[in-house]
């Protein structure tokens, strides 16, 4: 199955989302479906990394039953990722997730660079991510807690809304 997914996802031109959902109809039964997404997330041939992340969010998002020993594998399998949009996809995941303290931290280190990245968009949703973590792990509030004052002063509009989102939901 993760050879054919693989094959599949060679072909992903990096824009079509439609192409995305073809594949995603044609494996998202299979058994082994979040473990060999995972797997493919750090990989370095064409878009399949960006691909990976993509279903896997999808997946995420629609209900997909994610078990602990795959949040293990998420958590390893994000760190190996270095493109922008596939580190956006793992962050915007994380509010479906809900991670154990061990995971929920190590992925927090993951996070903290990414609060100061170049592109905005990714800046707000490692916030969101690092706050949706924060929710299910007291031990992180505090990087929590600093992480929205500073993204409060962010320049940018789009970091401005998704601090004042999480600080409304949250109230």
């Amino acid at each position: 199955m993760k050879d054919d997914l693989y094959g599949a996802l060679v072909t992903y031109d990096g824009k079509s989302v439609g192409a995305l959902q073809k594949i995603e109809s044609r494996f998202r039964e299979c058994v082994d479906y979040p473990e060999a997404l995972i797997e493919l997330f750090g990989n370095k041939t064409g878009h399949v990394c960006e691909g990976a992340t993509w279903l896997f969010k999808s997946a995420a998002e629609s209900g997909l039953f994610i078990q602990s020993s795959q949040l293990l594998m998420f958590v390893s399998a994000a760190m190996r990722c270095s493109i922008w949009s596939s580190q956006l996809h793992i962050c915007q995941t994380a509010m479906y997730l809900n991670f154990d303290d061990m995971d929920s931290v190590a992925l927090s280190v993951w996070l903290k660079p990414l609060l100061t990245h170049e592109r905005p968009f990714l800046r707000a949703w490692a916030l969101d991510a690092l706050v949706t973590l924060a929710d299910q792990n007291s031990d992180l509030r505090g990087d929590a807690f600093t992480a929205l004052e500073h993204a409060s002063h962010d320049p940018v509009a789009s970091v401005q809304a998704r601090v004042r989102n999480l600080r409304k939901s949250r109230s």
